[in-house]
């Protein structure tokens, strides 16, 4: 079990780039939090290289002000990298925390991953002194938006010590499409470790990966079908059948990461902009700067009255970079 353990443990909790090395433990004292952000930006190939690029970027900035959380996001990771902009940690958290504070109704899923990204900075102490408490406020919030990632490093963290409890954020996950945690649903009664082995349930788990060509889940999903099927039990006849016939179905594989920063941002900035000139109040000035009115198209930023955005400050959206788990897992 250990050793199966330790493999599950590997596994990067995020939708994102995890650095390529971990330090051990007297490494990280050691390491101010600037070195921590130098070497998670050194992990990470720029890809906004060219001018145009750069000043697409920068175009950003009138439709974070107006509140646009996917411009706020994009906006502070490219500062925190460095990436079409000068690096700049005391911009990027201004941004990223901007996002995770954003309301608006299509925000959600941009200041959920923004709080992701903010608790392991804090967690970590990468780029900001560490800070558990402000880690553990984002965890908070994330855990009761039920988001994926942070159930399934919650789980991870729960594995060795309470398995029944893991599996419970590990099966939360998996029902918000948490993909890394349904394929350890499917490890885990795959295997019987954590929890009594079960083929048919570990295949089902697997199958639903196995539309989107998961990781090996097509492969995994193949092997237990065949396992089942020499059985010549008529209980899994049914399941034989369907899993055979997912198996049989062909699977188009989508490249987002195709498409170039330059191009994703132009298609952004088209997108805002389309929405500007059909006349949508979303860009509409309200000419206020009172809390929880938009700052519209003025010079000016909206800002808060707690102080964070005198002290706050893409990589393109596509795969925001973020770090791994805590060592120790």
């Amino acid at each position: 079990m250990s050793k199966q353990l330790n493999a599950i443990y590997s596994f990067c909790l995020v939708v994102a780039l995890c650095l390529s090395t971990k330090p051990n433990a007297s490494e990280q004292l050691a390491q101010t939090p600037s070195d921590k952000l130098n070497q998670l930006i050194e992990s990470r190939t720029k890809t906004c290289l060219s001018e145009e690029c750069s000043k697409k970027i920068k175009q950003l900035r009138k439709y974070a002000r107006w509140n646009e959380a996917k411009a706020q996001l994009v906006l502070g990771i490219a500062y925190l990298y460095g990436d079409g902009v000068e690096q700049n940690t005391n911009e990027a958290l201004k941004w990223l925390i901007r996002t995770s504070r954003n309301k608006q109704p299509d925000a959600k899923r941009y200041a959920l991953k923004t709080m992701h990204i903010l608790e392991m900075l804090y967690r970590q102490g990468i780029g900001v002194e560490v800070n558990q408490r402000q880690a553990d406020y984002y965890q908070k919030r994330l855990l009761k938006h039920s988001y994926g990632p942070t159930l399934h490093q919650v789980a991870l963290n729960a594995l060795a010590d309470n398995p029944a409890k893991a599996l419970d954020y590990l099966r939360l996950a998996d029902k918000q499409k948490h993909s890394p945690s349904t394929y350890l649903l499917a490890q885990l009664y795959h295997t019987g470790n954590a929890v009594e082995l079960n083929l048919l349930t570990a295949a089902n788990y697997y199958e639903a990966l196995a539309i989107s060509n998961y990781k090996d889940s097509r492969k995994q999903l193949s092997s237990i079908t065949k396992q089942l099927s020499k059985l010549n039990s008529s209980d899994f006849q049914q399941n034989i059948t369907k899993f055979e016939r997912t198996l049989g179905m062909e699977v188009i594989t989508v490249n987002p990461n195709n498409m170039g920063s330059q191009d994703k941002l132009t298609s952004m900035l088209s997108m805002f902009k389309e929405g500007d000139g059909k006349g949508i109040n979303k860009y509409k000035s309200t000419g206020s700067h009172l809390r929880g009115q938009r700052c519209g198209s003025t010079s000016y930023m909206c800002t808060s009255s707690d102080g964070w955005d005198d002290l706050e400050g893409t990589g393109i959206l596509g795969r925001a970079a973020i770090p791994s788990a805590p060592s120790g897992l």
